[in-house]
């Protein structure tokens, strides 16, 4: 069960969420967090969920980063695809949807969620306002402007729909874990994200190691290494391409002396 969460907690989410925003509806750039004590802070809140028990498919955009995803302490993400897209995402350079699988064991945490806990929390504390003398016409034209701008901040909050994931995890391609990284698919990249240490490192075999996996009745198919890319090599087990060419050179000499 998640814990509760602090004001200052409360505190941090809101301020990170609407700077970002803010500056998404400047320039449609995202933002980069420049605040140790906020990371530290929403770092602590998702210590406080409890991890997903199931997978949970979330999207993230980028507009000039690499086509990669860094998670280091946490990264946000949104679990609308049209918003991850239309926000965060560079229709030009093409630059970068991805489509995220968080596996189980991770921790998330519901934006939307805390804003309105911490929006809770403000009007609880908050006093009642005194009767307020009639305004000038040049204030009363500023407050309908500033709130006509709030009103924009809340839709555009509402449509990011943004969840925070826990960083130190991994990325890959399969849900199996085998091949790490994001795989290119039509118009995003697809990634599976698991904790860290899920998937043990794969044993990595040697040219005569592979060549012992073949039946000798096999050795006349083997005109090159992608012989070895059809099943032969048992899952949990890898060679690299290097290897695996000189696997087929060993196959080859075997033929020759037959």
């Amino acid at each position: 069960m998640s814990s509760p969460l602090t004001a200052r907690n409360l505190a941090a989410v809101r301020w990170y969420v609407e700077e970002c925003t803010r500056n998404v509806m400047r320039n449609r750039e995202g933002c980069a967090l420049n605040s140790k004590p906020v990371e530290e802070q929403i770092a602590d809140i998702l210590k406080k969920q409890t991890p997903l028990t199931k997978p949970m498919v979330l999207w993230r955009g980028h507009v000039k980063s690499p086509k990669a995803i860094s998670s280091h302490t946490w990264f946000s993400t949104s679990e609308s695809q049209t918003s991850a897209k239309n926000l965060f995402t560079n229709t030009n350079s093409g630059c970068c949807l991805f489509k995220i699988h968080v596996m189980p064991g991770i921790h998330v945490l519901n934006v939307s969620k805390v804003l309105r806990a911490s929006a809770s929390a403000s009007s609880k504390t908050r006093k009642s306002p005194s009767k307020s003398p009639s305004k000038s016409p040049t204030r009363s034209t500023h407050s309908t402007h500033s709130k006509r701008k709030n009103n924009t901040l809340r839709e555009v909050l509402q449509e990011e729909k943004e969840w925070i994931v826990e960083g130190g995890g991994v990325f890959y391609q399969d849900k199996e874990g085998v091949q790490k990284g994001f795989r290119p698919q039509d118009g995003y990249f697809e990634t599976y994200y698991y904790p860290k240490g899920m998937f043990a490192s794969p044993k990595r075999l040697t040219a005569s190691e592979l060549v012992s996996l073949l039946d000798p009745e096999e050795y006349e198919f083997v005109t090159d290494s992608s012989y070895f890319n059809t099943g032969v090599i048992p899952k949990g087990q890898s060679a690299s391409p290097a290897t695996k060419e000189a696997a087929v050179k060993e196959v080859q000499r075997r033929v020759d002396h037959t």
